[in-house]
């Protein structure tokens, strides 16, 4: 997707804001800095299929080289990832699965999202049918703490979780 270059004084002339016209600016920088790398990739590597580029990852022992690639969207296909432990589980694998708090049975929910708010991860919680309530919860994703048990091949977390506390 091409973006069109604009100048500030051009933009300023569009807004009242100045911070509005900064945060544009700062977008439309970001999206041709996006293409520019896109387009270098593209032309770096030859095989293109519909789903994508294939492309090699990146080997630098420069962090400067590879600052051009910060915010930008990298997929791997799944059938690329390194298996894991029974215990483990990716990110993709968790969203759907069922929560349960292990000491009750409640049905708490299923996983709608999963984020990283920097002290840890946490399980978005959205409420289903099934639930004891309507409440969303967010759980924080801390092993053996709060989570107990993932059941990859049933889909089922169980969390240390109580239906009445606040989160």
């Amino acid at each position: 997707m091409a973006v069109d270059p604009i100048s500030f004084s051009k933009l300023l002339k569009k807004t009242d804001d100045i911070y509005e016209a900064v945060v544009v600016s700062s977008k439309r920088a970001k999206q041709i800095l996006q293409d520019r790398i896109v387009k270098q990739m593209i032309d770096e590597n030859e095989e293109i299929s519909e789903d994508g580029i294939l492309a090699e990852p990146v080997i630098s022992e420069n962090i400067d080289s590879i600052k051009i690639y910060t915010n930008l969207k990298i997929l791997v296909s799944k059938d690329d990832l390194p298996l894991l432990k029974d215990d483990e589980a990716y990110w993709y694998e968790l969203e759907g699965m069922i929560v349960i708090d292990q000491e009750s049975g409640d049905i708490l929910g299923s996983v709608d999202s999963l984020s990283n708010f920097g002290a840890q991860d946490c399980i978005q919680v959205k409420p289903s049918e099934k639930s004891v309530d309507n409440t969303p919860r967010l759980i924080p994703y801390v092993k053996d703490e709060y989570i107990k048990l993932v059941d990859r091949d049933n889909k089922i977390i169980f969390v240390n979780w109580d239906k009445d506390y606040l989160i």
